[in-house]
Parts: structure tokens; sequence; C-alpha cells
């Protein structure tokens, strides 16, 4: 298979220079050459960028060392291979030490063809290289982006429970700044009494294979560093961490959801209470007409022990639901029937 390649030579001897491009095209090359003599001409063809470059050690008004030079400071990478009709052993060694990739003998130019390939494909590996460490850089810069823009601690843990990452949160939270938790045990923001059960849970979590790589949200008791608890809500998934096994954790401070709670479950019972002491039954339906919720009183007329049998039920399920199309609903020995209205509630 024919290789299309743009070849950039320094020579002052056209013979030479043809023979070179006879070698490559005996190797299956397709050389689109150019040949200068000078550094003016060099640093022109450099601006287009040739796929490699073949280059005399010593010619009337430049050389090899020169062109290697001046390629080094502009800062390019293209494969650069001396072809020389003589040159010493400590000359070959400065050309290697200072970024050639080889160097021949005009004549042995029957390695040339091979000696480009070889440093073709070195090329190829090092833009390969160049290209995935770019992307793991942008990943590294968008990941501290997030992390450092979000209010839950984001935390990079080792296989020995080491952080090894922490953002800014980590402060706001937990009053340790990032670099004071660095290569610190992920036990110093959880309570002495519980560190030793925390730890034990991690590793199993770690060294389970079958177990899932993410974790739901789990409820934990965080330690500020002035030795005040609070709850948390800790989220982990399982990563390679410099080729070790690792997680990442997200902690979330649930302080407040925790008050809202509570206050929502006193408030809860104490409207239980006063609904349960009003001397009159009570109800309340969505819509459809559904029992969303009732007094005890309410239950034991519709032939239920407690109120939360009630709930999710219409008439037609309820002691009177012979009755239930008149909208008619009886209660205990009243003689007549009782139309009962009830207030809709507006569901969220």
């Amino acid at each position: 298979m024919e290789k299309s390649i743009r070849v950039l030579i320094v020579e002052d001897s056209e013979a030479d220079a043809e023979l070179m491009v006879r070698t490559m095209e005996d190797h299956g090359f397709v050389p689109q050459t150019q040949r200068v003599e000078t550094e003016a001409a060099y640093l022109h063809c450099l601006e287009n960028a040739p796929d490699v470059i073949l280059a005399d050690y010593r010619l009337p008004r430049f050389s090899g060392p020169q062109a290697l030079k001046l390629l080094k400071v502009q800062a390019l990478d293209i494969p650069f291979i001396v072809v020389s009709g003589n040159i010493s052993d400590i000359e070959a060694a400065e050309l290697i030490k200072s970024g050639a990739c080889d160097f021949l003998i005009k004549d042995r130019m029957a390695r040339l063809g091979s000696a480009v390939e070889q440093a073709l494909d070195a090329k190829r590996s090092r833009d390969e290289k160049r290209r995935v460490e770019q992307e793991l850089v942008e990943s590294e810069n968008k990941f501290r982006l997030i992390c450092e823009t979000v209010a839950d601690v984001v935390v990079l843990v080792d296989g020995e429970c080491r952080i090894q990452y922490a953002n800014p949160a980590m402060n706001n939270v937990f009053g340790y700044t990032p670099e004071e938790t660095e290569g610190k045990c992920i036990e110093m923001i959880q309570p002495l009494r519980l560190r030793e059960k925390y730890k034990k849970a991690v590793n199993r979590f770690l060294e389970n294979s079958e177990e899932s790589k993410n974790s739901g949200g789990v409820e934990r008791i965080g330690q500020h560093c002035d030795g005040h608890e609070f709850p948390i809500e800790l989220r982990y998934s399982k990563l390679n961490l410099h080729g070790k096994p690792g997680f990442v954790g997200v902690i979330h401070d649930i302080t407040k959801r925790k008050q809202v709670e509570e206050a929502l479950y006193t408030s809860k019972e104490i409207i239980e209470r006063i609904v349960n002491t009003i001397p009159m039954r009570v109800f309340w339906k969505n819509k459809d007409l559904i029992y969303l919720g009732c007094n005890d009183e309410f239950a034991h007329d519709a032939g239920y022990s407690e109120s939360g049998e009630v709930i999710g039920k219409d008439d037609y399920r309820m002691g009177w639901r012979d009755q239930a199309d008149m909208g008619a609903i009886p209660f205990g020995e009243v003689d007549c029937p009782l139309r009962v209205y009830s207030q809709r509630i507006r569901e969220k």
C-alpha cells in the first residue's frame, strides 16, 4: 500500500537527495519533497510542517545540528533523521541526545525506508499520548470546576480510607480546609464512637465485587472540627484510584431536612390528637372522592378499627355502601341518615 509523505530534505547534493527519494519509494512511500540548503529556506519550509526531515550533517552554509536546534526552538515535534557521508560515534550520540530519531551513513541507505517508518510510528504514538493526556487534563479541570462550585462535600478516598482530594465545601460543612484533610483518614469527619463501624462498612463495599458500584444515599452522623455532631447523607461510587480500589463520595448536610421532618412529624402528631379529640366525625377526601384521612370516630362508624384503614377507600367500601349513591351516610344509632359534607383538599 502506497503511503503519501511530505519530506523536507536538508542536503546540498541533488544526487544524494534523489537517492533518498528512490530509497523511500522502494519502501512503499510516495514522497513529496522539498530540498533546502540554507537556514532561511529551512525555516520557511517548517511553516508547512513536513511529516519527516532528512538532514545531512554538514552543508556549506548550514548543518544538521543547526537544523535540529532550530526545530526544537520552534517547539515542533517532527521526526528528524540525519543522513551523512561521515559522522563519528560521538557526533551521532550527541545528535540522538539532542532529539534526532536516527542517523544513517549514505553508503548504507537501504535502511532509510524502515527508519522513516519507525520514526513516523513513534510520532503517532507521541501524538496519541499527548491527546490522551490533554483529554485527561480537560477532564480533571471539568471535575475540579464542578466540585469547587457545588455546596456538597466531594471527596476522593483510596482503599485505605485516606482522603486524596476534598473540595472547598469541606471547609463550609466540616470546618476543615481541603489541605488539612489530604492524606488523612476519612474517619476524621465522623464521631469517634462510630468510626470503626463506618470503616468496616466502607471496606465491605470496596471488597465486595458483586456489590453495586454505586451506593444509594445512606444517612450517617458527621462531626464538625469543633466537635458538634450533625446528620449527613452519603453517596459513593467505586473507582480506580492510581490503579487501586477507591471511591468518590458526595456528602450532603441534612440538618435542615431533619429539622423540617421533625417539625412535620410534630405537627402531624398534634393535628391527629386534635382531630381525634373533636366530638364529631371528621374526614377529608380528594377530588375523586377517595378518603385521604379521618378521625377515629369516623373510622369506627365506617366499620374499621383505626383511621389508617380508611385511607384510599371510597364510600362503596364503607359500612354504608348500599346508600353510597344516595350520598347518605348513617352513623351509629342515628335514626335518620346524616348527610356529611367534606371540604375538598387541593392535591399537590
